[in-house]
């Protein structure tokens, strides 16, 4: 085993360079340096994922659905999802996403799961547009035979391709209809 002992010269030294630099009288604070700005890391043979940002138009990245809005079908006033006693306008927004070929057809769907199945479709034909802003009206009815009856539902969008698959969902939404008054 061998023992080693600090050299007096050596902690001498060590003393005298902190006496030296504590004897001013300005504050001793650490300030680190700026961190460098984040780089986007990519395997071999890929690109860097893109970072998000408000203004990137949907289907940028790839398929997209939105529900963007739900409003009174009568009035067009935004209204309160765990009280719908009368008709409402769903505003949805789809993409197909880059790479989808131009003659190719498709449809819009909004399903509603819950007290009953409900679905209304959008039928596009070829050449589809990329991008499709489209307002589907579901009709409630306290009797159920003219619109969709009271209970809890989940509704969401999606876009499918030509061959009918499934190419993007929305994030499901909930709502209560409580029927008309």
């Amino acid at each position: 085993m061998i023992l080693t002992v600090p050299s007096p010269f050596r902690t001498v030294s060590t003393l005298v360079g902190v006496l030296l630099a504590c004897h001013d009288d300005r504050p001793h604070v650490f300030q680190a340096p700026p961190r460098p700005a984040a780089r986007p890391t990519a395997s071999a043979g890929s690109s860097p994922s893109p970072s998000p940002s408000p203004n990137v138009q949907i289907g940028t990245f790839g398929a997209e659905a939105r529900i963007t809005a739900v409003r009174d079908a009568s009035t067009g006033a935004p209204i309160v999802l765990t009280n719908i006693t009368e008709p409402i306008e769903v505003e949805t927004l789809v993409a197909r996403g880059p790479g989808r070929p131009l003659n190719e057809g498709g449809r819009v769907e909004l399903v509603l799961h819950g007290a009953e199945e409900a679905s209304q479709i959008l039928v596009l034909d070829a050449p589809a547009p990329t991008i499709v802003a489209h307002v589907f009206t579901v009709p409630v009815a306290a009797d159920g035979r003219t619109g969709l009856r009271a209970g809890h539902y989940t509704i969401d969008v999606s876009i499918r391709g030509g061959d009918g698959r499934l190419l993007a969902t929305s994030v499901p939404l909930h709502l209560e209809i409580r029927g008309s008054p």
